[in-house]
């Protein structure tokens, strides 16, 4: 009867055999005939193995232990440059040129393009309703159109400032597949900016 690979295939489980096989293979070597230098030499390259692995593995939970006590010490240092900063910005001798100096004034942010903006849409189909995922950017959200079904043009659907927009609309005819279709423009100040989306199609089971 044929046999799979005996060498174990995880790391951990290879590390346990080749240790085993050490302590068992200098009791039977002898008595299978070989020499004592070849038995020595076995066991010092599977040694020579696992004290390979143990120094990754102990490297390994030093690093997890780095990047934790990174986090910890980074979410104290950043909240402490706040507190500092926005104590040096408020002193009377404060300028703009010290700030700069300081590297705790950040770059201009850009005005949002009102003319080119355009949302992307995805559709899927969650719990028998039409989700529409979109990326909000810097806009305060998106007002979204529909047709479905024998529909012949898009309609106001409505406008949502988070991502998800969920639309449970029942179908027209309760029991068949219904197309879907979708685009939205973002807003601001609740009037539609930049370039209508891409026409998306969901189909409800």
């Amino acid at each position: 009867m044929a046999h799979e690979d005996f060498i174990k295939k995880t790391d951990a489980d290879l590390d346990e055999q080749e240790a085993n096989f050490n302590v068992k293979f200098a009791i039977h070597g002898p008595t299978l005939g070989i020499d004592l230098t070849e038995i020595t030499s076995v066991i010092a390259i599977l040694t020579s193995h696992h004290t390979v692995f143990a120094k990754m593995i102990s490297m390994k939970a030093e690093a997890k232990a780095a990047v934790s006590d990174n986090v910890s010490a980074k979410s104290i240092a950043v909240a402490e440059f706040r507190r500092i900063a926005k104590k040096i910005k408020s002193s009377t001798g404060y300028t703009e040129a010290i700030g700069n100096d300081l590297g705790i004034i950040g770059p201009d942010v850009a005005p949002p393009d009102m003319i080119n903006v355009k949302p992307k849409l995805i559709g899927v189909v969650a719990a028998g309703a039409a989700t529409i995922k979109f990326d909000k950017g810097d806009m305060e959200g998106v007002k979204i159109y529909s047709k479905r079904g024998s529909e012949t043009s898009f309609t106001f659907l409505g406008t949502d400032t988070h991502s998800p927009y969920q639309d449970n609309r029942p179908k027209l005819i309760k029991g068949d597949p219904e197309e879907r279709q979708y685009y939205a423009f973002y807003f601001h100040n609740d009037y539609e900016v930049g370039q209508q989306s891409d026409i998306i199609t969901v189909v409800i089971p």
